[in-house]
């Protein structure tokens, strides 16, 4: 815990343009991990049953518009 405090505090302590930089770099960052890890689900079968049963629910009127 005490490196995450130290990396809060270095965080807070950012200028403005380097603040910026960092915001940037870390949400392209979060958003490639959360992308290839919902890949690596995908490719596993972990959504299989969850996708076929909205098909079936499709198919058989189970839906409504937006």
């Amino acid at each position: 815990m005490i490196v995450l405090k130290e990396l809060e505090n270095q965080v807070k302590n950012l200028p403005k343009k380097d603040f910026n930089e960092f915001r940037n770099w870390f949400l392209d960052y979060e958003n490639t991990k959360w992308d290839n890890e919902i890949t690596k689900d995908i490719h596993s079968g972990k959504f299989d049953d969850m996708m076929n049963n909205a098909i079936k629910d499709f198919e058989n009127g189970k839906y409504e518009t937006l």
